[in-house]
This record gives structure tokens, C-alpha cells and sequence, in this order.
């Protein structure tokens, strides 16, 4: 079967030239013009309005901020977005156009410290997560909950390593889902006590992502063994492509971008089609309407309507 992919480059308004840039993650902003945020490796965040035809930067953020590794909007106001960087938490009440620290009250935790010169300065924000009772960030050295919008913040570590990186959240019919080094950890009382859920899975796995399985389960991406599924309380591998980075669930389907340019979907957690191959990795998945929109290390690219029908094995 055939595919279509187009590549959309994220240029500067002074540039004559694409700026290729490695994109970490997008987000929709919803509205009577829809936004694509994109956040990049080493370029801060950029925005389309256009369904990607063209990009602006809009964000850059001080120190190592301009590396930013997720975003993630507020349910509850979706003009509130939270990025994630390699300096620390930031928000933003308008869309993604101005940004504050989202960083207080965490002087006594892991994810600030004092370095030699008296100047704080914050670890790696990995992964985001807004539930109706908590708002969670997962870090280079821990998971932190925050009971009042990010302004303060709690180390939740009872049951889990001492400072695991965590890359991916989720809740799931009540259950907070945890994934990094070290595999699988879930809560059942809101981040207080952690236990570890690594049946099935492989000794000393990394979880890059985790998303809810058509099958009304938990799904997992494992870094080098691919995507497992949670299935009486046992993990079990239902796509073998080791290089699966980002999971996305979307109208009951299942997607998954892999570093080989892969995008595959299931429509029941367990078999599998592929439905594009890419350029570059893939990083990121998100929708906008009917259009499938990936991050990759080369920009971003579009997989239109009919690329995801006519899928290939």
C-alpha cells in the first residue's frame, strides 16, 4: 500500500533557508484557529496556525530552557500551557505566547539545587500530568506533585527507586501510571505510595511513554523492546519494533512512532499495521481533525487521512 508524507520545516522569520530542527513533542491548542505547538531540542517552542504550512518561534527560555521536552495543556483551560524543559517547569496563560516559572516551593526538593555559585537551577522536566485533584511532574530525579496549579511542589517517592527518571505519566480509571528507569509504577491513592508493575516486562527496562490501550487498558512503550499491553496484571508485548519512542491514543486507535520513521496503529492493543514511514525519528504524534501530525527529528510531518487507511503490515 501507498503512503503519503509531507515534510514541514520550522524556518525563522529572518531565514532564508528551513531551519531543521529535532522536535520533541506537539500540542493542539483548541479554538476557532486551531494551533500547532511544537517543542524542540535546542530552538524553544514554536507555533503554526496554518495546519503546518508555516512555523514561528515563540518561545525561548533562559539557560538550557530553549531545550524543551514536553508540553502539555491544562484541561480545564486549554490556553494554559505547561512546558517542560532542561531547566525547569514553565507556564503560560495565553497559549503558549508569554512564560513564567512554574517552579516554587521545591528549594528542599531534587528537581532544584544550589550548584557551586549559590545560583538555583532546575533538573529536566520529562513528563507532565494534570488529574482533577493534582498536577504531577516527572523529572531527571524524581516524580513531584502539585496540589494547587504548580505554584508548590512535593516529592512523591514512597515505593519507587531513589531518583528514578520518570518519562511518562498517566491515569487511568482512577490508577496513577509512572514509566522510566526502572519500568512501571503505579498508584492507587493519588501519588501517596508507589508499587512497581513490571510483570511481564524485561529486567531493568526504561518506559519512554504510556497511553491508554484500546482495549481499555494501560499500553507502554519499552526502549529496545517495544510496546507491551497490561493484561491481568501482566505485561505483554503485542509490536516487537524495539525503537517505539511515543505512544498516542486517539478515537479508540492506538499509535506508535518508532525511531526507524514507523507509525503504526491498532485498533484493539494487540494487532498492529503500519501506516506510514517517515524521515528522520518519530518523536511525537498528535491530531488535528482528520490529520495526523508527527514530530521528528527532522521537523514535522504530516500523514493526511487517507495515508492512515491505507494501511500496510
Amino acid at each position: 500500500m501507498r503512503y503519503l508524507a509531507v515534510l514541514l520545516t520550522l524556518t525563522l522569520a529572518t531565514a532564508s533557508a528551513p531551519l531543521e530542527v529535532f522536535v520533541n513533542d506537539l500540542q493542539l491548542l483548541p479554538g476557532d484557529q486551531p494551533t500547532l505547538l511544537a517543542a524542540t531540542e535546542a530552538a524553544g517552542i514554536w507555533r503554526s496556525t496554518d495546519g503546518g504550512a508555516n512555523w514561528e518561534p515563540i518561545a525561548r527560555f533562559p539557560g538550557a530552557g530553549e531545550y524543551v521536552n514536553v508540553l502539555a495543556l491544562d484541561p480545564s483551560d486549554p490556553q494554559r500551557v505547561l512546558a517542560g524543559t532542561e531547566d525547569g517547569l514553565f507556564a503560560s496563560a495565553d497559549g503558549g505566547l508569554t512564560w513564567t516559572p512554574s517552579q516554587a516551593g521545591l528549594e528542599s526538593g531534587r528537581l532544584l539545587y544550589c550548584d557551586l555559585t549559590g545560583a538555583l537551577e532546575s533538573h529536566r522536566v520529562q513528563a507532565i500530568l494534570f488529574t482533577a485533584q493534582q498536577l504531577y511532574a516527572g523529572t531527571s530525579d524524581g516524580l513531584f506533585a502539585s496540589s494547587d496549579g504548580g505554584q508548590h511542589w512535593v516529592l512523591s517517592e514512597s515505593g519507587l527507586p531513589a531518583a528514578p527518571r520518570i518519562y511518562a505519566l498517566l491515569e487511568a480509571d482512577g490508577t496513577l501510571y509512572a514509566g522510566g528507569f526502572g519500568g512501571i509504577f503505579i498508584s492507587r491513592d493519588g501519588g501517596e505510595h508507589w508499587i512497581s508493575s513490571n510483570l511481564g516486562l524485561p529486567q531493568s527496562t526504561l518506559v519512554l511513554d504510556l497511553a491508554p490501550s484500546p482495549d481499555g487498558s494501560v499500553a507502554g512503550a519499552a526502549f529496545g523492546a517495544g510496546v507491551f499491553v497490561l493484561a491481568d496484571g501482566s505485561w505483554v508485548q503485542t509490536l516487537s519494533d524495539p525503537r517505539v519512542n511515543v505512544l498516542l491514543s486517539h478515537q479508540g486507535k492506538l499509535y506508535a512512532g518508532s525511531s526507524s520513521g514507523a507509525v503504526y496503529q491498532t485498533t484493539d492493543g494487540y494487532h498492529w499495521t503500519t501506516i506510514a514511514r517517515l524521515e528522520g525519528q518519530v518523536t511525537a504524534l498528535t491530531f488535528a481533525g482528520e490529520t495526523l501530525y508527527a514530530g521528528t527529528s527532522l521537523g514535522v510531518q504530516v500523514v493526511p487521512p487517507a495515508s492512515q487507511t491505507e494501511a500496510t503490515t
